[in-house]
C-alpha cells in the first residue's frame, strides 16, 4: 500500500504547475526600495512555488539572490514578507481599475462596467500567474497567518469594496434586487474570478487570445450578471 501523501504533497498535487523558477539576479549593490522590490517579486514565485511553510527564508533569499540577513532587515518575519508581497502586488493598478468603473457607474453603463471588471481579472491572471498561484496555495495550505491576510485582503479590497457601494447604490435606485450588498459584490466577482482561474492558471500557457475568447466571455458574463441582479419587472 502506498504512503499516504503528506499535507503539501496533497496541495501540490492540485496545484497548476508552477513556472519555471526566478533566473538568479546580478549580485550589484541595489539602493533599498529597489533591493525591497526584488525580494518581493522573488517572494511571490517562491511562495506559489513551495508555498508559505515550504518558502523557507534559505530558498527565498537564494530565489532574490541575497542574504537571509538582507530579507530580515526588510521584513522582520516571513509573514511581515507575505503581507507584503500580497498587498503590494495586488494592490498594483487597482486604483486605476476602480475610477475606470467608477465612470462606467455613473454613466450608467453596468454592462460595459462589468465587462472591464471580466477582462481587467483575465489580464489579472496571465500576467500575474505567480502573484494568483501564490494565494491559491495560501489557501489550500490554510496558515493562521496567511489566512487573515488573504481573508481581510481579499474580501475587503478595493474591487470588493466598490462593488458593494455599487450594489448598494442600484438598491437605493430601484434597479439591483435586495440583499447584503458585500455578499452580492462577492457573487459578482466570483463567476469571472472562477472562469479565469480556470482558462489561464489550470493551462499549460497562460496566454489567453483577448479577441477569441476573453472578449466573448466579458460580454457573455455581463449579461449574466445583470440578468441575476436586476429587478425584473412585474408582469400581470
Amino acid at each position: 500500500m502506498d504512503d499516504p501523501k503528506t499535507p503539501s504533497e496533497n496541495v501540490k498535487s492540485v496545484l497548476p504547475e508552477a513556472p519555471p523558477p526566478t533566473q538568479k539576479r546580478s549580485q550589484k549593490r541595489l539602493a533599498a526600495p529597489e533591493r525591497r522590490a526584488q525580494i518581493i517579486e522573488a517572494a511571490v514565485g517562491e511562495f506559489g512555488r513551495y508555498g508559505f511553510k515550504g518558502a523557507t527564508t534559505k530558498v527565498l533569499s537564494k530565489a532574490a539572490n541575497t542574504s537571509e540577513a538582507t530579507i530580515f532587515k526588510h521584513f522582520p518575519t516571513k509573514a511581515d514578507l507575505f503581507l507584503a508581497a500580497f498587498e503590494e502586488t495586488t494592490g498594483a493598478g487597482t486604483e486605476v481599475l476602480v475610477q475606470q468603473l467608477q465612470d462606467l457607474a455613473d454613466q450608467g453603463d453596468d454592462a460595459g462596467l462589468f465587462q472591464t471588471l471580466t477582462r481587467a481579472i483575465f489580464w489579472g491572471f496571465q500576467h500575474n500567474r505567480n502573484l494568483h498561484r501564490m494565494l491559491l496555495y495560501a489557501e489550500l495550505e490554510w496558515d493562521p497567518v496567511t489566512q487573515t491576510t488573504l481573508t481581510e485582503g481579499l474580501r475587503h479590497g478595493r474591487i470588493n469594496d466598490f462593488l458593494a457601494a455599487h450594489v448598494a447604490k442600484r438598491q437605493a435606485e430601484g434597479t439591483y434586487r435586495a440583499g447584503d450588498p458585500a455578499g452580492l459584490a462577492g457573487c459578482l466577482l466570483a463567476m469571472p474570478l472562477h472562469l479565469a482561474q480556470e482558462i489561464c492558471l489550470f493551462s499549460e500557457t497562460s496566454e489567453v487570445d483577448e479577441e477569441r475568447v476573453v472578449s466573448p466571455l466579458a460580454v457573455l458574463i455581463a449579461e449574466l450578471l445583470l440578468d441575476a441582479i436586476r429587478v425584473r419587472p412585474k408582469t400581470d
